[in-house]
């Protein structure tokens, strides 16, 4: 899926998937919610969540998407260059 936003193109074709959350539903549930955070080649981070909609993130604003995300722990230190506690 691809989509523009303030002149930039977000596809998550070309882009590296680096994460992905869910709330811990079974997909099949009503309350099921879920969110992947890709990164451009150009080095852009953007998510899309469970509907498709795809939105554009700071550097920042992925690093705060990440925080918390216990089972990718290792992708996230590579990505965001975290030093061990």
């Amino acid at each position: 899926m691809k989509k523009i936003i303030n002149g930039k193109v977000y596809n998550t074709d070309t882009a590296t998937q680096v994460a992905q959350k869910t709330n811990g539903f079974n997909s099949n549930d009503r309350w099921y919610r879920s969110e992947e955070l890709y990164k451009t080649t150009k080095g852009n981070y953007f998510s899309v969540d469970e509907h498709s909609k795809i939105h554009a993130l700071t550097k920042e604003e992925a690093m705060q998407w990440v925080n918390g995300c216990t089972w990718c722990v290792d992708e996230i230190q590579k990505e965001f260059n975290l030093e061990n506690a």
